[in-house]
């Protein structure tokens, strides 16, 4: 055999009945597309007789030593021999007679390519209800904006990709998320995206499937969260920051009489709650970073890079000294107010208005100052995990 132009990669667990019809299909497609290719499956540790099902059937097994749908078809994809590498199912949902359709985008120029079930057909009793109607469009709708690849079946299994963007992907999800990475790691590479209708039929397996609709979608949803600190860490706590100061200052300013204090200690706490959220979401980041989940360049990432260690404690520190420098004055006018006849035990709006908002700016200083620290943990080079990475 020459040069194999696609790697056909099949995830399988215990799937003895439906993997022949899967194996002999993708064959046979890429025979009469004249396309030099090779079966895998990748066996993520069958008890029943997949793995002689498919060495009887013309497959390459390829054995994932750890368990999981990611795992799988990660150690499938590092064994190819292909140019190109298609994924599909093992339970008979997926027409292997589309691997052509999926191969010639690529041939084209395009990273990576994925099947629409939405824009294809979905046959009678293929997709429950609730999946199609609610999960798929809900994890869709999220991912697009989130990551904007502009797609409209974010679940689809049936999908392609050169094996040098399965490369820079540097993908590591081990469970189902492993297909929301994909699409995430693809739109941040701003690799080529190409989608095309396919069809899912019912499952031919006779034993439920291992998916678990909510438990799996969570799973997808948590998956996006985690990687787009922007929108779960940075933008809700920026919102918070900014409501809780301009509570602050308008109590300054017009100096409203009812409610007065509560509004704004419950100012200070958007503020400290705000600025804790921000601080989570730059740790966020640095730990992704770290991981190696991430493949982010935006402005942030970028600010934060050229943004040292030193100039966040630098930066904690002026603020701690203006919140102590207001709290001393405070404290001094205090006491001078309760030294004048007739003062001892009254209220005194104003000052403790000022002092509310030199704690806010010392607590700040004090939280800036300690999560530069933590941050700092991530810039750390540490030889050993290098030596471990590079094998």
């Amino acid at each position: 055999m020459g040069e194999i132009e696609v790697s056909v990669v099949i995830p399988c667990l215990n799937e003895e009945k439906t993997l022949p019809a899967c194996i002999e299909t993708a064959k046979r497609a890429m025979v009469e597309a004249h396309i030099s290719g090779e079966v895998i499956v990748a066996d993520n540790g069958s008890t029943d007789q997949s793995v002689e099902v498919a060495n009887e059937h013309g497959a390459r097994v390829v054995h994932a030593p750890r368990k999981g749908y990611g795992n799988a078809l990660i150690c499938g994809m590092r064994a190819s021999k292909g140019k190109f590498l298609i994924m599909a199912d093992a339970d008979g949902s997926y027409d292997y007679n589309d691997i052509p359709e999926f191969t010639s985008p690529l041939r084209e120029g395009a990273d990576f390519v994925i099947g629409s079930r939405i824009k294809g057909t979905i046959h009678p009793g293929a997709m429950p209800f609730l999946n199609r109607y609610l999960g798929t469009p809900v994890l869709t709708f999220f991912i697009n904006l989130f990551f904007g690849p502009k797609i409209s079946d974010v679940n689809c299994g049936m999908r392609a990709l050169s094996k040098r963007a399965f490369e820079s992907m540097n993908l590591r999800a081990g469970g189902m998320e492993f297909a929301s990475e994909m699409v995430i790691k693809a739109s941040l590479l701003v690799l080529k995206i190409v989608e095309i209708p396919t069809s899912l039929f019912p499952d031919n397996r006779d034993r439920p499937p291992h998916l678990r609709p909510f438990r799996d979608g969570w799973r997808h949803l948590r998956f996006m969260l985690l990687f787009t600190p922007t929108w779960l860490f940075l933008v809700p706590g920026v919102i918070s920051f900014f409501v809780g100061w301009t509570l602050l200052t308008a109590m300054l300013l017009f100096d409203p009489k009812t409610f007065g204090i509560f509004t704004m200690f419950f100012a200070q706490g958007l503020i400290l709650l705000g600025a804790q959220v921000i601080f989570l979401g730059i740790t966020a980041r640095g730990f992704s970073q770290l991981k190696r989940l991430s493949v982010r360049n935006d402005p942030i990432d970028r600010f934060l890079r050229n943004f040292t260690i030193e100039e966040g404690i630098a930066l904690g520190v002026i603020l701690v000294g203006i919140g102590l420098g207001i709290c001393a004055w405070v404290g001094w006018e205090l006491l001078e107010f309760i030294s004048q006849p007739g003062n001892l035990g009254i209220f005194n709006m104003r000052l403790t208005k000022i002092g509310t908002v030199g704690t806010t700016f010392a607590i700040l200083g004090f939280q800036l100052i300690f999560s530069s620290f933590y941050s700092g943990l991530f810039n750390v080079e540490i030889y050993e995990d290098e030596m471990s990475d590079s094998h």
